[in-house]
């Protein structure tokens, strides 16, 4: 469950800020490369390790998501320590990022 949750985070959290800089945004569950797209088309500043974590993760999770919440796929202990550690990494820097687009 909380594999899954994580990656709900992150898909919501990658919803909107497509959301909040005027785009639409993917109906696949991983939506980080449509938000570095439309990022770098707007002249967005991220730092690359935070965006390269972000996608990897968001590829991840989208993937293992849905079959870990319908017990299709055995999620270790371990995966799911990573996934929320993750996703709250995620969470504090787009928070950050945000902050920082609206202060300039």
């Amino acid at each position: 469950m909380a594999l899954r949750r994580a990656q709900e985070l992150i898909e919501f959290l990658l919803k909107g800020l497509l959301l909040l800089v005027g785009a639409d945004y993917p109906k696949s569950h991983d939506r980080a490369l449509a938000f570095f797209g439309v990022a770098q088309a707007k002249g967005l500043e991220m730092e690359s390790a935070w965006e390269r974590g972000i996608g990897a993760l968001s590829r991840e999770l989208a993937e293992k998501g849905a079959p870990a919440f319908y017990g299709e796929s055995p999620v270790t202990e371990e995966e799911a320590r990573r996934a929320v550690e993750g996703a709250a990494s995620v969470w504090e820097g787009t928070q950050r990022w945000w902050k920082e687009c609206r202060t300039g």
